[in-house]
């Protein structure tokens, strides 16, 4: 019997569930990512234009509008492409994006930018206004608000996890852009429940540790962990001791991670399990292994893993191995020695990565750096606290900023080790990130080894201090 797809929508939804290492309580990925536009809002942009479908909204040549991080877009972008409208599509301005403009502009998109210092504010704003510039040809998909969104995961991805499970969930943890998935999720998962008499799995969802708005904690600051933690208010969620009302739901609880345990841990089952995730999927994952932890062995924990980690590459998540790539392969000049490159063989040896922090001395030092730089940017930026792996330029950094930064910096002697350091130091405090900084700094590669295999020397001190810069 013939199974052919007609549309490359035919292929969204049905994503498989994957079983996660993990030491206590069983830990179940769904792989969002491998929706046919690579994320989990596939779903939202289907359900969105074929409810306007049928609505009689769109015809020939209609062009579909939004704001997005990215992921939505280039789900709309891909759907438009299926269906022959036009899309147009509003994103802040930071080169973290450079992935996601590329595939919206790969399916014939549109990319229109917004200024990054104005947040999700700013886009929605330049979406709105690219829709009535187009007048009647504009369809307003309106993700944040649009019910479409809840709706198709309270009538396709809960289900599917309550199909793919037998019904035995504990726990279900994933992170919250729009809020759509999460509180179409919430609603098939308990309402199937009642049906069958059980208890409703725990639903925890996850916030960056800079912008917990939903759970009352801090105001939005920037912070790194792309695709969620928006900064606004959701229709589709509500905030911590609020109460249900409309299409709102409320979830059980709210979690927090940083930018750094996020991308460690994505890295990390990229790895252990093979699975490439993006950045918001590392921070979910971190959160639901903590939860595994405290649920014990013979309980069941679903993570959503909502994108795909190919499209962050130029993400502090993957951002050292593609400046690697580029270096090695830019290098057209340099006659290839098979010696040197047998000798990436040493990469194989790495041991295992881990889930938790290293305790390794150096790795520990470094951190204590970049944790003294980032409290000088902060204060510099007139933020509240800068992720370690955000670059600098993408907060609102400029030259003079990098300058002062430096200025606040006095190194121990070492000023005669480091020709050329000023220009150096510059570049990398504007175009990289604190912890590129401090590993420069203590003159460590991107895998915290010393330069060129060296030994770093002994009672090698950075002394950091104000002076006035």
């Amino acid at each position: 019997m013939e199974d052919i797809a007609s549309s490359i929508t035919d292929l969204i939804g049905r994503t498989p569930l994957l079983r996660l290492q993990s030491n206590s309580a069983e830990l179940l990925a769904k792989l969002e990512f491998l929706n046919p536009g690579g994320s989990v809002k596939d779903r939202a942009a289907l359900a969105i234009v074929e409810d306007a479908e049928r609505r009689q909204l769109l015809r020939k040549g209609s062009v579909l509008v939004d704001a997005t991080s990215g992921n939505t877009g280039i789900a709309l972008a891909m759907v438009a492409a299926s269906k022959g409208y036009g899309c147009v599509v509003s994103m802040p301005r930071v080169c973290t994006n450079v992935e996601r403009y590329a595939l919206i502009k790969a399916y014939g998109g549109v990319v229109l930018l917004s200024e990054p210092n104005e947040g999700a504010e700013g886009m929605l704003r330049l979406a709105k206004k690219a829709a009535e510039a187009l007048g009647d040809r504009a369809y307003y998909t309106a993700q944040f608000s649009n019910p479409c969104n809840a709706e198709a995961h309270l009538n396709g991805t809960g289900p599917e996890l309550w199909r793919q499970c037998g019904g035995r969930l504990d726990a279900v943890v994933l992170g919250a852009g729009t809020g759509g998935t999460a509180s179409g999720i919430t609603r098939a998962l308990r309402s199937l429940a009642s049906q069958s008499g059980v208890q409703p799995p725990k639903i925890v969802v996850v916030e960056p540790e800079l912008s917990r708005t939903l759970s009352g904690g801090v105001h939005h600051n920037g912070h790194g962990v792309t695709g969620i933690g928006a900064g606004v208010p959701l229709a589709f969620v509500c905030n911590k001791d609020e109460t249900d009302e409309g299409q709102r739901v409320q979830v059980d609880e709210f979690r927090s991670c940083s930018l750094a345990d996020a991308l460690d841990e994505a890295r990390a089952v990229s790895m252990r399990d093979g699975v490439l995730a993006g950045p918001s999927s590392g921070a979910a994952l971190r959160v639901a292994r903590d939860v595994a932890s405290e649920l014990g062995e013979g309980k069941r924990v679903v993570v959503i893993l909502p994108s795909a980690g190919e499209r962050y590459l130029t993400h502090p998540l993957f951002d050292a191995h593609r400046r690697q790539a580029e270096a090695e392969l830019g290098l057209t000049d340099v006659v290839v020695d098979d010696g040197r490159e047998l000798r990436k063989l040493q990469d194989l040896s790495r041991p295992e990565p881990s889930v938790h922090s290293s305790n390794d001395p150096v790795v520990e030092t470094r951190r204590a750096l970049e944790n003294e730089l980032a409290r000088m940017a902060a204060e510099l930026l007139n933020c509240e606290n800068i992720p370690v792996e955000a670059r600098l330029e993408d907060l609102g950094a400029s030259s003079l900023t990098a300058a002062r930064l430096l200025g606040k910096l006095a190194l121990a002697g070492r000023d005669s080790q480091m020709p050329g350091a000023k220009v150096a130091l510059l570049k990398v405090a504007l175009l990289g990130s604190v912890r590129d900084l401090a590993r420069v700094l203590l003159r460590l590669d991107a895998d915290d080894a010393p330069f060129h295999g060296g030994k770093a020397p002994d009672g090698c001190v950075i002394r950091v201090a104000y002076c006035g810069g």
